[in-house]
């Protein structure tokens, strides 16, 4: 109890001390005695301040740059929702834009006495085939005819209810009587009887269209047009340009390539003449 007692006693007596001091420290400053005392740990603990002072403003830009990553995050953030939202709306204007042009060509170049159903490409098992929205419940039936205008794209080759599945003329095992022709042929728009330099055959390999069986004797040149003539098309429908024309006069016939007008891979709207 007398230790306890003789702590708080020296405790107690440190702050009075403590405090007297501070009131006399504060008076004779108030009058300019103290100056040269004040000046003296100013300049001690002038040191310490700097570092003091140093290591808080390292300690606020610290502290600023996450402030400032915050509101760069928060920026960026909109901007990519912005940048988003104005990709959908491009992709939606391109999609109606797609689908106008492929009607006006429909409505131009295509047969207007037969049906058609319009339909959405879904996408393609590989480039031999394409998938696309419409089936039994829309009237479409294997073997019915794909085309946009008068470009034949394929020949449906199953379907069900909601969709089929389209062949298209580079696969493997297609094959179709066509003609060679280089006039009757106007953007993209066929004559009712197009001029016939040769006729031909068509078969798919996997990854084009080879021509074969062109007499060697016709005026077939690059650039000339490829349209199928065949009973299971019926009708004229153009494949593409004539490329990679073969050139050896001791063959009995002349080969070829053709160069399609449209795009398999960049399909959107085709349709199926049902």
């Amino acid at each position: 109890m007398r230790k306890t007692k003789s702590a708080f006693d020296n405790a107690y007596a440190y702050i009075s001390v403590s405090i007297l001091a501070g009131i006399i420290f504060i008076l004779l400053d108030s009058i300019g005695l103290a100056a040269s005392l004040r000046n003296g740990i100013s300049y001690v603990f002038e040191p310490v301040s700097y570092d003091g002072t140093k290591i808080g403003t390292n300690v606020k830009e610290y502290l600023q740059n996450f402030v400032e990553m915050s509101e760069f995050m928060e920026n960026y953030s909109k901007l990519k929702t912005d940048v988003y939202e104005k990709d959908i709306n491009n992709a939606y204007y391109l999609l109606l834009k797609e689908e106008n042009e492929s009607l006006k060509k429909q409505l131009n170049l295509s047969d207007i006495s037969k049906k058609y159903v319009e339909c959405k490409v879904l996408g393609g098992n590989d480039s031999e085939y394409i998938k696309i929205n419409a089936g039994s419940d829309d009237g479409v039936k294997q073997d019915n005819v794909v085309s946009i205008g008068n470009v034949y794209i394929g020949q449906v080759i199953k379907s069900d209810k909601a969709g089929s599945l389209v062949k298209l003329p580079l696969s493997k095992g297609s094959n179709f009587e066509v003609i060679v022709t280089e006039r009757g042929v106007e953007n993209a728009a066929i004559s009712s009887s197009p001029a016939v330099l040769s006729k031909a055959v068509a078969i798919g390999t996997g990854n084009g269209i080879k021509v074969e069986n062109i007499s060697a004797d016709a005026n077939v040149k690059e650039g000339d047009v490829v349209v199928i003539n065949d009973e299971k098309v019926g009708s004229y429908l153009i494949l593409g340009y004539l490329v990679g024309l073969s050139d050896n006069p001791a063959s009995t016939s002349k080969t070829g390539y053709v160069n399609p007008l449209i795009n398999y891979d960049d399909l959107i709207t085709v349709f199926v003449e049902i």
